[in-house]
Parts: structure tokens; C-alpha cells; sequence
């Protein structure tokens, strides 16, 4: 009997240990923000729709500000809730996205991008491109921020109201904007943070907000 009392405890016992290992496991993995159900929960919330090819977008619709990065392939990523937020379609190389209500989250990811068109209240957030020309047309209120992008040459033209916003790494980076064209509409606001520009032409009509820091001072040559 006392044989067996002495496996049944260290049975016991060793049993005890596995679970406080389990639990130790689990309380690791919870605070580094890891659990089986977090991880199926967020694949369930992302989706992904393959594009053609695309140039050129345009954008209209509800006041929405719609993301774009780098990408291999042309995709359309969804996540959340969007049933009903918004249409699409392509002709050619051009992508027609409407907004129709806010809800969820959307970005487009893409290779390259020539040109974007935003209609009134419209806006886009680019980042991380290197490519050798962007267009982009702004109508009234609309937003645009780009984010660590390399351009040759970027020409933009807002209406009023408009708001520009650009993010660079600093003088040391590779990043920068080798030509740059501006033209605001009235009470526009432009800000630029330590953004390289090698030639700029910026012509801007009663600006509400004008801040430039850093690199963005340093090659700043006109403003009419």
C-alpha cells in the first residue's frame, strides 16, 4: 500500500507541475497580446480582393480618408465590417472607388500609383512608395497625407479648404521629393516635417495653415 500511495502522489504531483506550466504558457502569450482565439478572431476580420492592375484612381463619396501602400499585387484589403461601405469598379488601369458610409477599415495596396483624383471631402493616406511621378487632383476639403514616399516628381492641385500633410525621414534618408508642384485654393492648410524637396513651386492662395520643420526648411526656395 505505501508503494502505491507513493506513485499515486507523485502522479498527482507531476500532474500539478504540467498544469502550472500550462497556465504560465498561457499567461506568457496573453500579456505579449498571443491567444488562439485573438488570432482566429483577426483572420476572420481580414479579407482580401485581388485587382487588376491600376494606374490611376478616383475616389468619391462620403467624407472617408482610404489608405494606400506598397504591394506586390494590386489588392483591395477589408477588414471589419464593411457590407455596404462601398462600391468599386475598373475600366483599363483605372480603379473607381465610391464611399458610401463609414465602418470598418480599408486599404488599397499596390505596386505603383500614377494619379489620384479625390472629389470634395475625399481623402487618401499614401505610404512607403518609391515611384517616379504622382498626380494628384483635390477637390474642396479634401485630405491628402503621404508618408515616407520617394518621387521624382510630384505635381498636386487642391481646391479650398484643402489640407496637405507630408512625413519624411530626415536629410540622411533616401526618401524625398526631387521636383515639387503645389497649387492650394483658398484657407487651405500645408504642412511639411523634415521632407527633402530638391526643387519646389508652390503657389498657394490665403493659407489658413502653413508649418514646415526640419529637412523641409532647408531647400524651400519660393512661395508666391
Amino acid at each position: 500500500m505505501r508503494t502505491a500511495n507513493k506513485l499515486l502522489l507523485s502522479f498527482v504531483a507531476l500532474l500539478v507541475l504540467l498544469m502550472l506550466f500550462s497556465d504560465i504558457v498561457l499567461w506568457a502569450n496573453f500579456k505579449k497580446g498571443r491567444s488562439g482565439d485573438n488570432d482566429l478572431h483577426i483572420s476572420e476580420r481580414l479579407a482580401g480582393i485581388a485587382l487588376q492592375p491600376v494606374k490611376v484612381l478616383r475616389l468619391t463619396g462620403v467624407s472617408h480618408q482610404l489608405q494606400i501602400t506598397t504591394s506586390d499585387k494590386p489588392t483591395l484589403i477589408l477588414r471589419g465590417d464593411t457590407a455596404g461601405q462601398f462600391t468599386y469598379s475598373q475600366k483599363n488601369d483605372t480603379l473607381f472607388f465610391d464611399m458610401h458610409k463609414d465602418g470598418g477599415s480599408t486599404m488599397l495596396a499596390l505596386p505603383a500609383i500614377n494619379a489620384i483624383w479625390l472629389s470634395q471631402g475625399c481623402g487618401v493616406m499614401v505610404s512607403n512608395f518609391d515611384i517616379p511621378q504622382l498626380d494628384i487632383h483635390m477637390g474642396d476639403s479634401c485630405t491628402v497625407d503621404l508618408n515616407s514616399v520617394k518621387i521624382s516628381k510630384l505635381n498636386i492641385d487642391g481646391g479650398k479648404e484643402s489640407k496637405l500633410s507630408m512625413m519624411g525621414n530626415g536629410r540622411g534618408s533616401d526618401n524625398g521629393i526631387d521636383s515639387f508642384r503645389l497649387e492650394l485654393g483658398k484657407n487651405g492648410e500645408f504642412r511639411s516635417f523634415d521632407v527633402r524637396y530638391q526643387y519646389t513651386d508652390i503657389r498657394v492662395d490665403s493659407l489658413k495653415v502653413l508649418e514646415m520643420r526640419d529637412a523641409s526648411l532647408d531647400v524651400l526656395k519660393k512661395i508666391k
